[in-house]
């Protein structure tokens, strides 16, 4: 049972970490873009 668990917890976890990534950068770039916008 733990040998099939297993690879559903890592699937999970990555998951969490691509969504954590996707939502850093999507946050991360507007807001860098509007800094470099009004700074130049």
């Amino acid at each position: 049972m733990s040998v099939r668990e297993m690879p559903i917890a890592a699937t999970h976890l990555l998951l969490a970490f691509a969504l954590m990534i996707a939502g850093a950068f999507g946050t991360g770039v507007p807001i860098a873009l509007l800094i470099i916008w009004l700074c130049s």
